[in-house]
């Protein structure tokens, strides 16, 4: 069996292609891609086989990609030397080095937390209204209970951060 010392032609596992799609989030929140070049992009990470195809992918973007630093085997375990990461306190280390704060993170704002609540609001209100104005005759004002259980949601998306981009 013989190995190549190219790592481009090594076959990339799932897991880079997760931290790639990561990294491509990071440079879309960071306002380096749009939303449509974070969706082309992203489906190119999924097609992707070798190391290679996934640099090709990330040419233009100033980031490290997973495991660029070299080649780990399926049978070898063992973190790449002088690449150790920590997450600790809401802060990613590198070798000792911060390379992500918590706070540096977008959080989700409370207009974004509610906007499922918003919308089906104002969808069902305008049904609720025009069935009214069509039959003549009040009902119960029926829209209260989605917008009840969307409320809740949202209040809690907002308190917890659940739904943020960035996570």
């Amino acid at each position: 069996m013989s190995m190549s010392t190219d790592p481009g032609k090594y076959r990339i596992s799932d897991r880079e292609r997760e931290q790639a799609v990561e990294l491509l989030n990071s440079a879309t929140t960071e306002g380096r891609l749009t939303i449509g070049e974070f969706d082309t992009r992203s489906a190119q990470v999924y097609e992707a086989q070798t190391r290679a195809e996934l640099d090709l992918i990330f040419d233009d973007l100033p980031v490290e990609l997973p495991g660029a630093q070299g080649v780990v085997h399926a049978n070898d375990h063992r973190p790449l030397e002088g690449s150790y990461v920590e997450k600790r306190d809401g802060k990613v280390t590198r070798d000792g080095e911060v390379v992500a704060d918590q706070d540096d993170t977008k959080s989700l704002s409370f207009i974004e937390a509610l906007h499922p609540f918003l919308w089906v609001g104002s969808i069902t209100t305008s049904v609720w209204l025009a069935t009214w104005v069509v039959s003549g005759s009040m009902s119960a004002f029926w829209p209260a209970f989605p917008m009840a259980v969307l409320l809740a949601v949202g209040v809690v998306r907002y308190i917890t951060g659940t739904g943020n981009c960035d996570e």
